[in-house]
């Protein structure tokens, strides 16, 4: 059953690869980004930029990213804009988290779950439980972790948000792994590589801002 389990997870990994390597990361693509900075009006649209930039150094940079991800918040701050304050921090946390700062990650999500809850934005919601999960999963506190990706898991669903489901459904797999619960991780990498290979024929692509790390993905 072990040998099974590596190679459905070198599957996995492998159909991630292919789901999300195309996206644009690495340094010259933030210089675009950066070279658009003293373009922008400090509005809503320069907190945008401003987060997607934390988002792409939070692989390469994650110092940068957390300096970053600040501006936005304080300019989202500045201008009450909370759906970017939520961001803001969630971003802010993903950068910490690279890090391995688990606790002022945990600390940024927090703000920005409370956040999303206020405006009723469950995609987003979902996207900061599956973070959470993250570290709880990090922490080996496993039935905190899986707490939390089913409660994300619950909200995709209800979504219908495929992509979702498919990232959290591979982390409750990661969690039966590192408890050799491998009847349990097998039944969620079958049902997340099913998805995934499912939204590679439709799309050819997965959105890249669920993604934390390559080996753990949040939604």
């Amino acid at each position: 059953m072990k040998k099974i389990i590596l190679l459905l997870l070198l599957a996995f990994n492998y159909t991630l690869f292919q789901c999300f390597g195309q996206a644009k990361v690495g340094q010259p693509f933030i210089d675009s980004l950066l070279h658009e900075l003293p373009k922008a009006k400090e509005d809503t649209g320069k907190v945008t930029l401003l987060n997607l930039i934390s988002d792409k150094y939070r692989k390469i940079n994650p110092d940068e990213g957390i300096k970053t991800g600040k501006q936005a918040l304080i300019l989202a701050e500045k201008l009450n804009w909370k759906k970017g304050i939520a961001n803001s921090n969630r971003l802010i946390g993903v950068n910490k988290f690279s890090k391995a700062d688990y606790a002022g990650a945990l600390e940024n999500w927090q703000k920005s779950l409370k956040l999303n809850e206020e405006l009723g934005d469950k995609k987003g919601i979902s996207k900061v439980l599956g973070n959470i999960g993250l570290v709880y999963k990090n922490k080996s506190d496993y039935a905190k972790a899986l707490e939390y990706y089913f409660k994300a898991n619950s909200i995709d669903e209800e979504l219908e948000n495929k992509d979702g489901i498919a990232i959290n459904l591979g982390n409750i797999g990661n969690v039966y792994l590192e408890q050799s619960n491998y009847p349990n991780a097998l039944i969620y990498y079958l049902k997340a590589l099913q998805l995934f290979e499912e939204l590679k024929n439709k799309d050819g692509t997965v959105s890249y801002t669920h993604l934390t790390l390559p080996t753990n993905r949040e939604v």
